[in-house]
């Protein structure tokens, strides 16, 4: 997998992140992109997660296992990859952080309406880079890589619905292109959040 902005690094750099702070809460421009157009991405984003770096060091889901075979898979696909995402446990200072899929934190809009959203900065830095164009498709190692809860996916669907930018994954368990696959992701994580 060549990436443009492709760091080899592991521990305290975040591969991919541009210094620029993730956005509080997504917001699209929901024209409805209902025709589901497939196009093949030129600047995708490879998103890797682990929840606990020990996970890593111990070889059982490591960072660069899901990066490689991820990888592999937007190459079968003829996809581009312009960087990767890495989510860990370990902060910028070096300090453990849950990076885990079901840890949430409550958010307050401005218009008062409060929700509870993914306590993952750099998967909110994902949805904001697919949501303004800056990049143009996802692929996950796994559908439990990057969604595990209801909002997960319904931020995957919002963002697809409004770009038209596919995501995939490198085992096949998360596919979304257009308005076919959205029950499917829907039924997908509310299976995976039991």
């Amino acid at each position: 997998c060549q990436a443009e902005q492709h760091a080899h690094g592991r521990g305290l750099a975040h591969r991919g992140h541009s210094g620029t702070p993730a956005a509080e809460a997504v917001a699209l421009d929901m024209k409805d992109n209902s025709a589901g157009q497939a196009r093949t991405p030129q600047a995708a984003i490879v998103y890797v997660r682990l929840s606990d770096t020990k996970d890593d060091a111990a070889g059982a889901l490591s960072l660069a296992d899901q990066e490689a075979r991820a990888c592999k898979r937007a190459d079968s696909l003829g996809w581009t990859i312009a960087r990767v995402v890495t989510e860990n446990d370990l902060t910028c200072s070096g300090k453990r952080s849950n990076a885990s899929a079901y840890k949430q934190r409550k958010v307050t809009h401005p218009d008062g309406r409060v929700t509870y959203e993914d306590r993952r900065p750099r998967w909110r830095e994902v949805l904001a880079a697919l949501a303004t164009g800056a990049n143009d498709g996802l692929i996950v190692l796994d559908l439990d890589r990057a969604i595990r809860r209801l909002r997960s996916a319904q931020d995957l669907i919002d963002v697809n619905r409004a770009t038209g930018v596919p995501i995939e994954s490198a085992s096949g368990s998360l596919r979304i292109y257009g308005p076919e696959d959205y029950d499917q992701a829907t039924i997908i994580a509310w299976a995976a959040s039991k």
